[in-house]
């Protein structure tokens, strides 16, 4: 699957706008580029399902 660069940038923004609405800004930023770099790498796995659950991961780890 080509990802393009557009689209990585608008999940951050998108993702971080989303995260800010429950969580400190610092949280929602770490979460959102977890979540962006989760997206990014090759996994046999869709990242429908990889994304939130490695982000919600990010969350309660730091949390």
């Amino acid at each position: 699957k080509g990802k393009q660069v557009e689209g990585t940038i608008f999940g951050f923004l998108f993702a971080f706008i989303g995260a800010r609405v429950f969580v400190n800004p610092m949280q929602a930023l770490i979460a959102s580029a977890v979540g962006m770099l989760m997206e990014s790498l090759p996994t046999p796995v869709s990242d429908n399902l990889t994304v939130p659950l490695v982000s919600g991961l990010a969350l309660t780890l730091i949390s």
